[in-house]
């Protein structure tokens, strides 16, 4: 399970890294450079969020673990 978690993280992060410059062009192109960094921004704000839910998420389910071992 955890090496299946992994690999997925790995090949998303390889695929985001090879498309990530080509959303930055497109955009550039369309919009110009000052568009082509807000969307830069607004991308990191949005993994920013989902890795602090993702957190938030694992700590809460760490926390159930803990107290459901104590109770028995």
């Amino acid at each position: 399970e955890q090496s299946l978690a992994i690999g997925l993280v790995s090949s998303a992060g390889g695929v985001g890294s090879l498309s990530f410059p080509f959303a930055m062009a497109a955009i550039a192109g369309q919009f110009g450079i000052a568009q082509s960094f807000w969307f830069c921004a607004a991308t990191a704000w949005v993994m920013a969020l989902i890795a602090g839910a993702v957190f938030a998420q694992s700590r809460h389910s760490q926390l159930l673990e803990n107290s459901t071992s104590r109770s028995r």
